[in-house]
């Protein structure tokens, strides 16, 4: 005999139950009859609850629905609005892509005019090329010719001038010595001419009755002078040498005498090209005392030789009795300075110098 349990409380369930029909079968499952209540009952329940689900998804359903509905008239709204757009760019679109297409046809116009501008710069090109080749070959062939044409020209002309140089060179060079000779002979002229007049001016009138006995003591000093006065004349030509040497010499020889002739050759020889002789010019002038020379010699102060102007400051210094705050080996500048201010000592002092007081 088959035993079946309870699938509630796991206990036996009597074969009388199963006779009086009081077990419950429920989903394959036995209850015995303590167990069969409480599942009725579970039972019972279950399609309240089940009823309370299905009211709740229905009204969730419901809710969905409404928010589905209110969701698709959004999305509607929003789809007509993105057709107006869509409508807008396509009408956009459309307006771009006639001005591109219109772009387009004036880039290819561009392009032709660019292709046809290429094609007639490229031509110019070759022609200019071509061009240049062919004057560059005359500008060199003419070059050449007229190259070689000015420098036998040049040459020509160059032979002639050295020719005529050589010849003015020679003819100034006779011109120069033709005029220091005529100086000099006219110097040596006006030095005699001096002397014949000074003699004339000396020598004794003719008295009528007898003659007196000459007086050696007044003869001797007349013939004296006239001798110095021939030796002066000579020097004096001879300061007209184109020798430096004999100018020094007729310079030196001249500051053994005086007067105001030798003052005046010897202030005339302060322009002479050699620093030597100017030297002994302003020591001679020095020597004799000249007074009247000093603004000269002031100016002596500005030559381009030191010793010459250290020559002339002693002279200055000694004819005039000061001190010059001058120094010969200074800067032209400071030698220019110290000059201006001897020459306003000068100006303010010439008077009582020259008149010795």
């Amino acid at each position: 005999m088959k035993i079946f349990f309870c699938d509630a409380c796991n206990e036996s369930i009597p074969h009388k139950d199963f006779s009086q029909h009081r077990i419950t079968i429920e989903g394959g499952k036995l209850f015995c009859p303590k167990c069969a209540p409480i599942v009725q009952e579970k039972q019972r329940s279950v399609p309240a609850a089940l009823v309370t689900t299905v009211l709740l998804l229905v009204m969730a359903l419901i809710g969905m629905g409404f928010w589905g509905w209110q969701l698709i008239d959004d999305l509607r709204s929003d789809l007509r609005r993105a057709e107006f757009s869509l409508a807008d760019v396509g009408n956009v679109a459309g307006v771009t892509a006639t001005r591109l297409e219109a772009a387009l046809v004036s880039l290819q116009n561009s392009e032709a005019s660019l292709a046809e501008l290429k094609g007639a710069v490229a031509a110019l090109r070759d022609s200019s090329q071509q061009r240049y080749a062919d004057l560059d070959r005359r500008l060199g062939a003419d070059s050449d010719a007229a190259r070689a044409a000015l420098e036998e020209r040049i040459g020509v002309l160059d032979a002639k001038t050295s020719s005529v140089l050589t010849d003015l060179r020679t003819q100034t060079q006779s011109t120069r010595e033709d005029l220091a000779g005529q100086k000099a002979g006219l110097d040596g002229l006006k030095a005699a001419l001096e002397v014949v007049r000074e003699l004339a001016a000396t020598k004794p009138l003719p008295v009528v009755g007898p003659v007196a006995p000459t007086d050696a003591g007044v003869a001797a000093p007349l013939a004296r002078n006239a001798v110095e006065e021939r030796e002066v004349n000579v020097l004096l030509l001879q300061l007209s040498d184109s020798d430096p040497g004999q100018r020094y010499t007729a310079v030196t020889e001249l500051g053994r005498y005086s007067g105001t002739k030798v003052v005046a050759a010897l202030e005339g020889m302060l322009k002479d090209a050699e620093e030597y002789l100017r030297v002994a010019v302003v020591q001679n002038l020095r020597r004799l005392g000249s007074k009247p020379s000093l603004p000269l010699i002031l100016q002596v102060l500005r030559d381009g030789d030191p010793f010459v102007r250290s020559a002339a400051k002693a002279a200055f210094e000694e004819l005039a009795g000061t001190r010059l705050n001058f120094d010969p080996e200074a800067s032209p500048k400071d030698r220019e300075s110290t000059v201006k201010e001897a020459e306003s000592w000068w100006e303010a002092n010439k008077v009582r110098v020259l008149s010795g007081t």
